[in-house]
């Protein structure tokens, strides 16, 4: 099961009633609850994937309300691309792109990971901004960048280092 705990502000725009959010549980399985937050850049609308425990994120652009039903699809398809291009074994990959798991949406439920998020937000934007705007990035690379910063909620190490870790793929 993905779990995404989604900030008010996605689920105003998803569609949300507080009615249909899943009461939050534990991860199951690895990389399986994702904090889903989301900014506007360039009048396009971009949806941020954060995991839960390794801080892992990547970033979804131009995102409009019909996607919305294939949101599942979409997400896997970003994560697969950013583990490809970080040279995570192509079982793994082929493991989450062949996933049927069911998506259940939840609220946030953790303030400390919604504050690591803010601040991914807040890099996000500035590094496409300082690119020339969404049409001059590859959103891949990018990714690859953010999952090198150190996380103070990692005691300073890396989002891709913790990754490996919790993929049992460490170097």
């Amino acid at each position: 099961m993905f779990q995404f705990k989604c900030t008010k502000k996605v689920q105003d725009f998803i569609g949300l009633k507080p009615s249909e959010l899943s009461e939050i549980e534990p991860e199951r399985f690895v990389l399986g609850n994702w904090f889903v937050n989301s900014f506007t850049q360039n009048r396009r609308k971009v949806l941020v994937f954060m995991e839960e425990k390794t801080l892992f994120s990547f970033i979804i652009i131009g995102v409009r309300k019909e996607h919305i039903k294939t949101l599942r699809k979409h997400f896997l398809e970003g994560l697969c691309l950013q583990l490809k291009a970080e040279g995570i074994s192509p079982q793994t990959v082929l493991a989450f792109s062949n996933n049927e798991t069911v998506l259940h949406y939840a609220k946030t439920d953790n303030r400390s990971k919604v504050g690591s998020m803010t601040d991914l937000i807040h890099l996000y934007s500035a590094w496409i901004e300082s690119a020339g705007g969404l049409s001059e990035i590859d959103v891949v690379e990018m990714g690859m960048k953010l999952n090198r910063v150190p996380q103070t909620n990692l005691k300073l190490t890396y989002a891709i280092d913790e990754l490996r870790y919790a993929l049992g793929e460490t170097t």
